[in-house]
């Protein structure tokens, strides 16, 4: 860490002398970023500066950094800084976004704006999750030899650097990790989604192909956000972390838990 210390204060020095002839607005600034807030689940951070001028700054954090100062040279000026965890399937456009056909990564985020115009800047970045698991439990509806295929269809793809909504469609149908067996008569299917807004769209379709037919026949089709506003929970509530659903389609219900299937904390609807 002294070895660190030292390096940091000679490039400053170095950096500030090769300054002194030129327009001091024009050398960067050393900027120190607290991130001891960061969750313990966030593996490596993306971060982007875009600056007013249209100048940006990236870089990419590791778990070993979290614990100490990060310190990084950046330009001077005001800038809008977003910050990304755990990205490995989402791709970057002017943020990040989910491929059609993939479930949203575990994303936690981070979004300011930041002026930096001294020698010396300093910020403190601490990420939140933004993203949503839905675990699906299907009782009651077909046999294994018969199959259940499940596809979630979104409005909301990922985030801007500027924090907003990008607006595209998601698609993902997740294969099932358990099929009906003698001993346990359910499917189980897992898709992660981002943050969507309380009038977005996400629907859960679930669909069988009977032996014989050409198409496959729709056994339900719902509005994720408008059942949980049934059961009194908002789709939009940065509170809710992870979705447990238990869908009976013999009895055309649905057991909405934020904790696990098995929760006594559950609301039940119809569909």
């Amino acid at each position: 860490m002294k070895f660190r210390q030292i390096a940091f204060v000679i490039c400053l020095a170095l950096l500030l002398l090769s300054c002194i002839k030129e327009e001091r607005d024009k050398c960067p600034t050393y900027l120190t970023i607290d991130l001891s807030g960061t969750p313990a689940e966030v593996d490596s951070l993306y971060l982007i500066l875009q600056y007013e001028d249209g100048q940006y700054f990236r870089d990419t954090i590791r778990k070993e950094s979290f614990t100490a100062d990060y310190e990084i040279a950046v330009p001077r000026g005001s800038a809008t800084i977003a910050a990304y965890g755990n990205i490995s399937r989402m791709i970057y456009d002017h943020g990040y976004i989910t491929p059609h056909g993939s479930p949203s990564d575990n994303i936690y985020t981070y979004f300011s704006e930041g002026e930096y115009l001294s020698d010396l800047s300093s910020d403190t970045i601490t990420v939140t999750k933004n993203s949503m698991a839905i675990h699906t439990k299907v009782l009651g509806a077909v046999r294994a030899s018969e199959g259940l295929k499940a596809e979630f269809i979104g409005s909301n793809t990922g985030y801007s650097i500027y924090g907003e909504l990008t607006e595209g469609e998601f698609y993902h149908s997740p294969e099932s990790s358990h099929s009906p067996s003698d001993t346990e008569d359910y499917y189980l299917f897992l898709s992660r989604v981002t943050r969507h807004a309380s009038d977005s769209q996400l629907l859960l379709k679930l669909s069988t192909r009977y032996p014989g037919m050409e198409r496959p026949t729709t056994l339900l089709e719902i509005s994720i956000p408008e059942k949980l506003a049934q059961g009194g929970i908002s789709f939009s509530d940065p509170i809710l972390q992870d979705l447990y659903l238990t869908i009976d389609h013999s009895r055309s219900t649905i057991t909405i838990s934020v904790d696990d299937f098995d929760s006594m904390e559950h609301v039940e609807v119809e569909f």
